[in-house]
């Protein structure tokens, strides 16, 4: 994660420095950016109890590929993409896309 807010991206990846966008719900959907593509994509659903429930992880072409089919309302800069969706597209990720989990060193031993 980055130390203070960057806009459009929320951390970067410490083996190829690609740059991250992490979204989160609590609900259905999420907002994706209309126009600004991250290179990687995290999408974390929180559960009522606090749980972390990982919805979607790596590439942004499947969400680039699906966008590209859907009709633009121009008074809005991002796109609601609900769950069931995701799903679909996290599937079609390739699995050398995906942001690999750090163990932290506490952790290794």
């Amino acid at each position: 994660m980055y130390e203070k807010v960057i806009p459009d991206y929320d951390a970067i990846t410490e083996l190829d420095n690609k740059k991250v966008q992490i979204k989160t719900t609590l609900n259905n959907s999420i907002w994706y950016p209309r126009d600004k593509h991250p290179e990687l994509l995290l999408v974390l659903e929180i559960t009522e109890s606090g749980e972390l429930i990982e919805l979607y992880n790596g590439e942004t072409s499947p969400f680039i590929d699906y966008i590209k089919t859907r009709k633009r309302n121009e008074s809005y800069n991002y796109y609601t993409i609900t769950k069931g969706i995701i799903s679909i597209l996290n599937n079609k990720v390739k699995t050398e896309s995906r942001i690999l989990k750090r163990i932290p060193d506490d952790e290794s031993k």
